[in-house]
């Protein structure tokens, strides 16, 4: 396994795996619902408050069929007290007509969707990625990137390898498009850069959360992604296939090179015990 499907394993340990587990039961209706707002209210910029305050608003349904948009709209504006709402792109916000986007009408709508996380399991697994990532783009302030970003997970949580539109689970921010900049791909426009994570990975979904997790938590800046694209060893490894020779100069990694060092050793610990310490210092 290359090294960075390798460290997508530590960003499901590290990251996934606490949120995840912290919903219990996620054949429940209400608690996928509750995980599903950890995605929807993940923008730059966000308030951190919305996605605690969103699940505490559903938190008392069994059926997210018999929510009513209007209260669980309400019960969302008391529990933030007066802050602002962002109701352009917030997936609660209601209003009554019956063009609403907001995700309790989305649920009102469609028969078949009780539980958002096994609608999307199922989705995956027969090939119907494209159809149900469209339904989730239609939701009030879940674009293309919230759904890819939801769907990966999914996929690599109950570890589907899907059959078609695998570049639907490829989100792509600034750090997965610099980072597969740096292993000679393209960083725009972003379906190019899909297309070659599809492309130059055996497991692209992994793949993906392991380039996020090497630009973001690894190297943490764009000086130390430029150390490591004068690394050669780094970029042949890091992607397991030959890139353009004038990209990878050599030179020093410095401390990205250190920490990619002290990740491998985590994902080796992760591999071989079933609860991973994480040490203090390990960025």
């Amino acid at each position: 396994m290359p090294l960075l499907e390798e460290v997508g394993d530590l960003y499901v340990a590290r990251f996934m795996t606490p949120a995840w587990n912290s919903f219990g039961d996620l054949k429940e209706p209400s608690r996928a619902l509750g995980l599903f707002f950890v995605y929807a209210f993940e923008r730059q910029g966000r308030n951190p408050s919305y996605s605690n305050a969103a699940q505490d608003a559903v938190s008392d349904s069994v059926n997210v069929k018999q929510l009513s948009a209007e209260q669980t709209w309400r019960a969302f504006q008391k529990n933030l007290q007066g802050e602002k709402l962002n109701v352009k792109l917030n997936p609660l916000f209601h209003v009554d007509d019956q063009r609403c986007t907001c995700v309790i009408d989305w649920f009102q709508q469609r028969e078949d969707r009780h539980n958002i996380v096994y609608a999307a399991k199922a989705a995956l697994e027969t090939g119907e990625t494209a159809v149900f990532r469209n339904e989730l783009c239609q939701i009030r302030g879940t674009g293309g990137k919230i759904s890819s970003f939801f769907l990966r997970d999914v996929a690599l949580w109950f570890g589907i390898e899907p059959t078609a539109a695998r570049v639907m689970l490829q989100p792509i921010d600034v750090w997965v498009a610099r980072t597969v900049g740096m292993l000679g791909g393209p960083e725009s426009p972003e379906a190019a850069t899909q297309e070659w994570m599809v492309n130059h990975f055996e497991q692209p979904e992994k793949a993906n959360a392991g380039v996020w997790y090497f630009g973001a938590q690894v190297a943490g800046s764009s000086f130390r992604l430029q150390q490591a694209e004068r690394r050669p060893a780094l970029c042949q490894e890091a992607g397991g296939t030959t890139y353009r020779g004038t990209s990878c100069r050599s030179g020093r990694l410095d401390g990205a090179l250190t920490s990619l060092n002290r990740t491998r050793a985590c994902v080796t610990q992760l591999n071989g015990s079933s609860t991973p310490a994480f040490p203090d210092s390990w960025l």
